[in-house]
Order: structure tokens, then C-alpha cells, then sequence
């Protein structure tokens, strides 16, 4: 009961953090120290403990699914040379109608939340759940065009940098804040990307200097798309007219935004490689085509929806510690999967990355443990792991 319900439709208390999420505070809390367990408290307890380990599951599925999606996607750029703006409206399209499916067989699915509203009234309600699902889109995209110019692990290692540009404008919009020791945890994460990048073998593999800094251009793009997608989406769900859909139909919306908005020109710019991949293509490598391609939008609706949860459940700067952590476990993945040799400069990076990211999120914890909400999911993690 209530397991999968999201932050707006809980019907516990609750603190708000800067950026609009909320820690539920447990029914009975005050009266614990002086009252012996009732089957209220037993029965919230082991609620807790099941969101827990819940939040804990979707984290692994997260950073699992994320490899096979990056996995898939490399693949498909590099031997199947399919345009990136192309692979992106067909992720955004099948995942979506996977995800819609899925919806529709659980009776989940619910009508767009801005059915029967004027124009006028959807942008000014609806602002930030359009600019979310435009920069979901623009992010995948800005991706999908990085991994297309580079090594897999080299894309990650610059993507892994996200936390820098999400700190920027969670601070700008003041939906977040952090401490000086937060401040000196979150240096200590970037210094170690810093030196995966240095370290990082693939930067000889890069004809010329131009290529190198043209890649990392589009990944940083890709990196600020992410930072204020994560921003819009925050102060979505801090609105009222959140309440009327969930993260799963969230998702759903913001892929068939995308897919919408990116098909007209994928489809008039690229038509010829869409004729060509139809006609001439013989039955074997199509139906290999096929699988491939239900593969990579399988991870990559998992990989979305585990995102969006995440997001949903943690402040803007725990996910993307949390997200740049996952980076680091994909660089080291896709170094073993694609051959890829790690220099002991990149693996203290590295290791210099984890151990910025521990520091952040115990300092992150102990400043929630002394307010007086309850601690955040990722410190209620450390008690089962």
C-alpha cells in the first residue's frame, strides 16, 4: 500500500526541501520515546523498510539498464551508422509506447493533464512540464551525438562533469544550497572526473584537436540539457497541478513530446537513409536490427523511468551525485565490454570521484539528520546496505 506512490499524493506529513521534493515524517514519531510500539508505528515502520529497499532496487535497475542502454546505442551509431537525431526519435517513440502499453495493461494510464485546457492556459500552468520534456529530449539527443564522435567511456567520463552545471543552476534558481563542506566534497568529485579525462586512452584515438573539443562541446550541452531538465521538472512537481499524474505517465509524456517535436526533421532529413535501411537491407540483418533496437529501448525506458523515480524521491543535487556516481560504474563497464584499457591515472579519478561523492552524501545526510524531518532515502539506504 502506497509503495509506488509518488511525493504529491502521499497522504503523510511532510518537510519540503529547497527544490520542491519531500520527506515524509512517520505517524507517531513524537510519541515514540514514551509510548510502547503500537501496530500504527510496526505497520509504518515496515512501510519504510519497504520503500527502502524499494528506492534501493530501482537504484541497481538504474545503473544497470543505463549500461545496456549505452551498450545498445554505441552500437547502433557505430555499426549500424544510424544519425543520431534519427536513433533519438526512435528511442523516444518505442520507449514511449512500451511504456504506454505497460500503462494500459495495468489500467495506469491517465489522460493527458492538459486535455481540455486553451493554449494559453497549458503554457502558462504547464511551462515547466513542457521545458522538462524538451530538455529530456535535447539531452538524449546532445548523447546520442557525443557517443557518435567518441569512445563510450570518454562521452561518460565529460557526462560525469553534470553535477558542476546541475550545482550551477540549482543554485541560480535557488532550489537548492550547499554548505562549504559540501562545496569542498562536490570539488573533490569534479577533480577526479577531471583526472578520468586526462587519464582517459581514448583522447589518443581522436584524429584532431577540433574533433576533441567538438565532442566535448556537444557532451557538455548534453550536460546542461540535463541540469535544467532536472531544474523544470523539480519545479513542476512542486506545483498544484502536478497532482494529476504520476512518474511513470510523467515519463511517458515527455518521451512522446519529444518524439513528436524531433520526427519532423529526422524523418525530412534523413529520408533517404530510412529508404535505404527498408529496401536494401537484407531479412537476417533486419530482424537483427530489430532485436537490437527493442533491446536498447527496453534499457532505455527502464533506464528513464528508474531516472525519473530517483529524481522524484532525492533533492536535484543527491541525484546527481547519485547520477555521477553511476557514470563512473558505466565508464569502467564499457571499458571492459569494448576493450578499452584504464591508466592508473584515470582509475584514481576515479577513485577520487567515489570518494567526493561519500563525502557529499554523508555531509548532505548529517545536515538533514539534525533538522527536524526525517532523513533522506539515501541515509534510510545505509541501514540495509
Amino acid at each position: 500500500m502506497g509503495m509506488f506512490r509518488s511525493r504529491s499524493d502521499s497522504p503523510q506529513a511532510g518537510t519540503t526541501e529547497p527544490d520542491g521534493s519531500a520527506w515524509p515524517l512517520l505517524v507517531g514519531t513524537p510519541a515514540r520515546e514514551h509510548s510502547s510500539p503500537t501496530i500504527d508505528t510496526i505497520s509504518s515502520s515496515s512501510s519504510d523498510r519497504r520503500e527502502r529497499v524499494l528506492l534501493l532496487l530501482i537504484i541497481a535497475v538504474w545503473y544497470f539498464v543505463g549500461v545496456g542502454a549505452i551498450v545498445t546505442t554505441k552500437i547502433l551509431l557505430t555499426d549500424w551508422h544510424v544519425p543520431p537525431l534519427l536513433l533519438t526519435v526512435q528511442q523516444l517513440t518505442c520507449a514511449s509506447t512500451i511504456l504506454r502499453l505497460v500503462l494500459t495493461m495495468n489500467d495506469c494510464l491517465v489522460p493527458s493533464p492538459f486535455a481540455e485546457k486553451s493554449l494559453s492556459t497549458i503554457w502558462q500552468e504547464y511551462a515547466d512540464f513542457w521545458l522538462a520534456g524538451m530538455f529530456n529530449s535535447l539531452d538524449f539527443l546532445s548523447s546520442n551525438t557525443g557517443f557518435s564522435h567518441a569512445a563510450a567511456s570518454y562521452v561518460e567520463t565529460i557526462k560525469s562533469t553534470d553535477p558542476l552545471f546541475t550545482t550551477a543552476v540549482a543554485l541560480a534558481w535557488k532550489i537548492d544550497h550547499v554548505t562549504s563542506l559540501e562545496a569542498v566534497a562536490l570539488t573533490f568529485l569534479m577533480g577526479g572526473i577531471v583526472l578520468s579525462t586526462w587519464g582517459n586512452p581514448t583522447l589518443e584515438t581522436l584524429p584532431t584537436q577540433s574533433q576533441l573539443v567538438c565532442g566535448s562541446l556537444i557532451v557538455t550541452i548534453a550536460n546542461l540539457c540535463f541540469a535544467f531538465r532536472c531544474m523544470f521538472q523539480k519545479r513542476y512537481r512542486a506545483s498544484s497541478v502536478a497532482l494529476q499524474i504520476d512518474d511513470a505517465n510523467l515519463l511517458c509524456r515527455f518521451q512522446q513530446m519529444g518524439a513528436a517535436v524531433l520526427s519532423v526533421p529526422a524523418l525530412i532529413g534523413y529520408a533517404p537513409f530510412i529508404w535505404r535501411l527498408l529496401w536494401t537491407t537484407s531479412h537476417i540483418d533486419c530482424l537483427y536490427y530489430i532485436r537490437l533496437s527493442l533491446i536498447n529501448s527496453i534499457c532505455y525506458v527502464s533506464y528513464n523511468w528508474a531516472s525519473t523515480y530517483c529524481l522524484s524521491k532525492l533533492s536535484v543535487l543527491q541525484y546527481s551525485s547519485l547520477g555521477c556516481l553511476r557514470r563512473l560504474f558505466a565508464i569502467a563497464a564499457t571499458c571492459i565490454f569494448f576493450g578499452v584499457p584504464m591508466t592508473w591515472i584515470g582509475a584514481l579519478g576515479l577513485l577520487t570521484s567515489v570518494l567526493g561523492f561519500l563525502a557529499f552524501t554523508y555531509l548532505r545526510n548529517e545536515r538533514r539528520y539534525c533538522a527536524p524531518a526525517e532523513p533522506s532515502p539515501l541515509k534510510q539506504l545505509s541501514s540495509i546496505v
